[in-house]
């Protein structure tokens, strides 16, 4: 993708983002109800990994961590 525009490759920097999943909820406007039932197959997650994801429990709260990668280029002047 990059080389399609002249730009050289990319330099890449991974991190990883872990977001509360009811705050995650708060943003994603699920089914009013649906709440309860998203975040036990969340927890549900952290024990068997069901949805592929790294959970986390802290007490009663539920983390979901997501990898992200920011790739930059300069194109030379």
């Amino acid at each position: 993708m990059f080389g399609r525009v002249g730009l050289p490759e990319p330099r890449a920097t991974l991190y990883e983002l872990r977001v509360e999943v009811r705050d995650l909820l708060a943003r994603a406007f699920p089914n009013p109800g649906d709440e309860i039932e998203i975040v036990k197959t969340f927890r549900a997650s952290a024990a068997d990994g069901r949805l592929g994801i790294p959970i986390h429990l802290h007490g009663d709260n539920v983390h979901v961590t997501y990898r992200a990668a920011i790739l930059a280029a300069c194109a030379s002047v």
